[in-house]
C-alpha cells in the first residue's frame, strides 16, 4: 500500500483489503492488535475507510463471522466513491466473503486490490 501511495501522489486511490483485522472504526464488535495496527497506518498516511454500518459482516467461517474486509481511499478518491454496500456472499470451501460494491464518478483513480 505505502508503495501506492507513493508512486500515486496527488491521484485518488481506492484499495480493497482482505486485511485480516477487527476495528470498532470498520463496524466490527471488537478491536484486535492487527486492527489497532492498521488505524494508526490509515491514519498516518490520511486514509479514510469507505465502509459503512450495515447488518451483514464482510466474512464469515464456521469460527464465526467479522469485518476484516475493507475499502480504504485518500483524500482525491474519497469525493468520487459513493454507494458502498456488502451484498451476497461469496462461498470458498468452508467460508464465506461478502460482495462489496460501490460507485466511481470520474476516471482519474487507480483502483489495488490487496490480500493481507
Amino acid at each position: 500500500m505505502e508503495a501506492t501511495i507513493t508512486h500515486a501522489k496527488g491521484v485518488g486511490i481506492i484499495f480493497a483489503i482482505d486485511s485480516k483485522t477487527r476495528s470498532t472504526s470498520w463496524h466490527d464488535v471488537l478491536t484486535n492488535k492487527r486492527g489497532k495496527i492498521m488505524e494508526e497506518f490509515l491514519l498516518s498516511k490520511q486514509l479514510h475507510i469507505v465502509d459503512e454500518e450495515s447488518c451483514c459482516t464482510t466474512f464469515w467461517s464456521s469460527h464465526g463471522a467479522s469485518n476484516i474486509n475493507l475499502t480504504v481511499t485518500n483524500n482525491q478518491a474519497l469525493v468520487i466513491i459513493g454507494d458502498w454496500a456488502t451484498d451476497d456472499f461469496l462461498f470458498l470451501r468452508d467460508l464465506m466473503t461478502s460482495i462489496t460494491s460501490f460507485s466511481v464518478t470520474g476516471i482519474s483513480f487507480i483502483s489495488e486490490v490487496l490480500s493481507a
